[in-house]
């Protein structure tokens, strides 16, 4: 029964609290601050898997425009180039 009364008031929040929209870093700082916002902030993320960075930002992007997501999380599939260690050939 909790989780019912949880998504009507998530629901309906957006209606009684503001009639603008918040930009998604005023969302996220208004949040933060334990002040009023026109809903809650929301993030989702994922290993696409692609095969290069390029790629791997572009999708990423794009999804966070598609989905209007307030935070973009970059989840690297990739390796950190390693240094060679000095002194050595």
């Amino acid at each position: 029964m909790l989780r019912r009364k949880f998504l009507c008031a998530a629901a309906a929040a957006p209606f009684a609290i503001a009639k603008t929209e918040l930009t998604h870093l005023e969302r996220v700082d208004r949040a933060l601050a334990g002040r009023d916002v026109d809903r809650a902030p929301f993030s989702f993320w994922h290993h696409f898997g692609l095969d290069t960075p390029e790629a791997h930002a572009k999708v990423t992007l794009d999804f966070h425009r598609a989905y209007r997501t307030d935070i973009v999380k970059v989840m690297s599939d990739f390796p950190y180039p390693k240094r060679r260690a000095s002194g050595t050939s």
